[in-house]
Parts: structure tokens; C-alpha cells; sequence
């Protein structure tokens, strides 16, 4: 994934999940920001903070990533299901 490399501000992150609602979504990301899985990187040419997914975010999207491997598997082997 290249873009975990690529700094985003607070504004492209919110524009990405445009489909909920504003408010929340900023307290999800002030939040993770707050807990260390997303880092400030420097700031835009127009002087907006930029961040970066962490290492710490990383592992935690492969977790889930994993987790859902796991999961999807155990569903399709329960039911059956061949994919």
C-alpha cells in the first residue's frame, strides 16, 4: 500500500469518509491520533498538519486483516462453502 507512506491531512482522511457523519468520524481520528496509531508527519504547503498510519496502526490493520482471514475461513468451512 503505498499510500500508508504518503502524509494525508485531517481534511483528506475526513473527504475519504465523507459518508459519516463529520463529528463523529473527527473523534474517531483525534482519537486514534491520540492513542499513537496515527503520527504527525510535518505540515502541507499550506501549512495544515500532515500524518502518517504508524507502525503501531500498521500492525493493527494487519491484525484485523488476519482476523478476518481466520474468521471468513471458519464461516465457509462451518457452512460448507467453497471459494
Amino acid at each position: 500500500m503505498t499510500a500508508i507512506n504518503k502524509p494525508f491531512t485531517i481534511t483528506d482522511l475526513l473527504r475519504f469518509t465523507h459518508y459519516y457523519a463529520h463529528n463523529r468520524m473527527k473523534q474517531y481520528i483525534f482519537i486514534l491520533v491520540k492513542l499513537g496509531y496515527i503520527v504527525l508527519s510535518g505540515l502541507s504547503k499550506r501549512q495544515h498538519p500532515t500524518y502518517i498510519i504508524s507502525e503501531k496502526g500498521i500492525e493493527v490493520i494487519k491484525e484485523l486483516n488476519e482476523s478476518y482471514e481466520r474468521e471468513l475461513y471458519l464461516f465457509c468451512s462451518t457452512h460448507n462453502i467453497e471459494l
